[in-house]
């Protein structure tokens, strides 16, 4: 009977925290703070370290991380072999293309077969952007300044920063995301911004959010307000 361990952490950008394991081939013994993935993401480069705490039995013979444009990748698609053996830690780097989805599993071999990590998902981001992935949102760096409520969503309707053209003018809630992430995404100013959301009043008044006191209020569509736009993430 053989064993192997594969069990990781995938920290990915903004700090969302996933343990996970998954076994194929292997009888699974863990402590979940044993093994690590993690995915250190830049423009165009990510950094993998994964760790592995037996060797199995028999040994494992090589280990790495495959990766696709697609789930649940194998061997059989973009592998990165890490040399050596032994328990610890291995690495490795990968260069991508911007703006596209990646998704990577750690994994090891022996001549019992192959055990894979779970699927961690990431994009290569953009100076022009920002991912917060428990959101599920792409928030752009920067404000497209201030204007009536009108112009704001055509304003964000019409960009094409990081050659998305689906950017729009967040909705309340989603406003109110973007002030608790403020120190992360950055660029705010200490003023109201603008959402998509309209008021049931009927006097044309939508929704703002406050950057100075976190209080959401609404206000005449007439009037200016800062904007800064968001996409969903596919």
């Amino acid at each position: 009977m053989s064993s192997l361990v594969v069990l990781s952490e995938a920290v990915l950008p903004y700090e969302q925290n996933v343990t996970f394991m998954q076994s194929s081939h292997f009888i699974i013994a863990y402590s979940s703070n044993e093994v690590s993935f993690t995915a250190t993401i830049t423009t165009t480069t990510a950094t993998f370290n994964g760790t592995i705490i037996t060797v199995g039995d028999p040994a494992y013979t090589e280990r790495g991380f495959v990766y696709a444009q697609v789930h649940n990748p194998t061997i059989e698609d973009t592998k990165k072999i890490v040399t050596g053996s032994g328990i610890g830690i291995f690495s490795t780097n990968i260069i991508g293309t911007t703006n596209v989805t990646y998704y990577v599993r750690a994994y090891a071999i022996n001549s019992s077969g192959t055990a894979y990590g779970e699927e961690v998902s990431f994009i290569f981001t953009s100076s022009e952007y920002i991912i917060l992935q428990a959101s599920g949102l792409m928030v752009q760096k920067t404000d497209l300044g201030s204007a009536d409520w009108s112009t704001a969503m055509t304003l964000c309707s019409s960009s094409q920063v990081g050659g998305f053209t689906d950017w729009y003018l967040p909705t309340k809630a989603e406003l109110a995301i973007l002030y608790n992430g403020r120190t992360t995404i950055g660029g705010f100013s200490a003023s109201d911004y603008w959402s998509s959301t309209e008021t049931s009043s009927g006097y044309d008044d939508a929704w703002i959010q406050s950057f100075s006191t976190g209080e959401q209020d609404f206000d005449h569509e007439y009037n200016s307000h800062r904007c800064r736009c968001v996409r969903t993430l596919p």
